[in-house]
């Protein structure tokens, strides 16, 4: 069960309307609440809402929990009102000049992310597509996706209007029929990582042709592009007063996949351009999310390498970092203030050979006041090569230990 951990504002609320806490209760410091429960784990804690950080994992009460979109404060049983008393004509003077907020919890403030990891279009997963119906392989997540306010993709793939019915069992060098954006469009896809390795395995012209065709659906792209000056570009957003900014490249190659001067592709990595580029767009009020087009490792575990470069990210100030290229699921980093997933695994692709590539994360990132202060995990496993299902409470108990041992805890 764990220790209740409270901090000493925290304990003097709740006194006032539950009485004295337990001798079980653990009061600390303010300052040091965060550290106490990470110190004494199991534990849990009470906390105002926009006091949340990533550090923390916000549990249901009563099948709610405030990061929901659909959280109803009235009927949670630890929302506190607080109001003001007193003289009748001194608290209506009080209250209309009152221009503070009416609570700590405004929905008008959040915005919800959905990060995914690899969608690739083509061989097995595109057969299974043909076979099931273009939308099949996001009946499950789809819901998950279309919840959040930005969703978004990292296709592997480009479109072709030349590109064959699918082998199962073809070469890895891939294409995506053109149908096959509806899968995208159905989920609710707003936004779509272009840092993949594949991305010109049909030609840098038809790179240049899917920009044009999500562009046309409505979603931003982002670590590629027409040419090298686009491919730099970040996808901006603004929703309920939160400015969210990404940016991603490629470090990996191969440098056919690199978008130039003159040819379409992904975005490689000029890292002193891009810590610059994340710099700048972190002073002009953006919560930056960037994604790395990484090395693949069959492991739970990140390479010390692998840490070093991502934290080098946050560095330079980015609020989370993705590992786009993540096959295979990989654990967790909280640096600095920042969350960083070394790798979600896959979303859409058929790689059913073990047991890491078929289980996947969708990471939901809850901004409030252009801050990150909460990311809730969605597990999913790939069946059939191509869709993703819910995790039974095993399987998500046996991922999240996994990634958990992996990320140091």
């Amino acid at each position: 069960v764990g220790t209740l951990v409270v901090d000493q504002s925290t304990s003097a609320m709740f006194t006032s309307i539950w009485g004295s806490p337990s001798p079980a209760v653990q009061i600390v410091e303010d300052e040091i609440l965060l550290d106490s429960l990470w110190a004494n784990r199991p534990s849990w804690t009470l906390i105002p809402f926009d006091e949340l950080v990533p550090e923390l994992k916000v549990l249901k009460v009563d099948g709610q929990s405030p990061i929901d979109r659909h959280f109803d404060a009235d009927t949670y049983p630890i929302s506190v009102p607080i109001g003001i008393s007193g003289d009748e004509s001194a608290v209506s003077g009080f209250l209309g000049i009152w221009d503070g907020p009416e609570s700590n919890r405004d929905p008008d403030r959040i915005t919800r992310v959905a990060m995914s990891g690899v969608t690739a279009l083509g061989r097995a997963t595109a057969y299974q597509m043909e076979i099931r119906g273009v939308t099949a392989p996001g009946e499950v997540v789809g819901p998950v996706m279309r919840d959040a306010d930005i969703a978004h993709i990292s296709h592997e793939v480009s479109f072709s209007a030349e590109c064959p019915y699918p082998n199962p069992v073809g070469d890895p060098i891939f294409c995506a029929r053109d149908k096959y954006l509806e899968l995208l469009t159905s989920i609710g896809t707003d936004v779509v990582e272009l840092t993949g390795n594949h991305v010109n395995d049909w030609g840098a012209e038809n790179t240049a042709r899917t920009v044009g065709l999500y562009e046309e659906a409505g979603m931003q792209t982002f670590g590629g592009g027409r040419n090298i000056t686009e491919a730099s570009q970040p996808a901006l957003f603004e929703h309920n007063g939160n400015k969210i900014a990404f940016v991603g490249c490629n470090p990996i190659g191969p440098p056919n996949a690199w978008a130039t001067d003159y040819q379409a592709g992904s975005r490689p990595c000029d890292f002193e351009a891009f810590y610059d580029q994340i710099r700048e767009l972190r002073d002009s009020g953006f919560a930056v999310i960037a994604t790395l087009q990484y090395a693949e490792f069959y492991q739970y575990a990140p390479t010390n390498q692998q840490r070093i470069d991502f934290r080098s990210v946050v560095d330079a100030g980015a609020t989370a970092v993705s590992g786009s290229q993540g096959h295979h699921a990989q654990g967790f980093d909280l640096y600095e203030n920042a969350f960083i997933h070394y790798g979600l695994g896959n979303l859409f692709f058929d790689q059913m050979d073990m047991l890491g590539t078929r289980q996947s994360f969708i990471d939901n990132y809850i901004f409030y006041d252009g801050e990150l202060i909460s990311v809730d995990l969605f597990t999913s496993l790939i069946e059939n090569y191509c869709c993703p299902r819910a995790m039974s409470d095993v399987e998500r108990a046996q991922l999240l230990e996994s990634v958990f041992q992996a990320s140091g805890w």
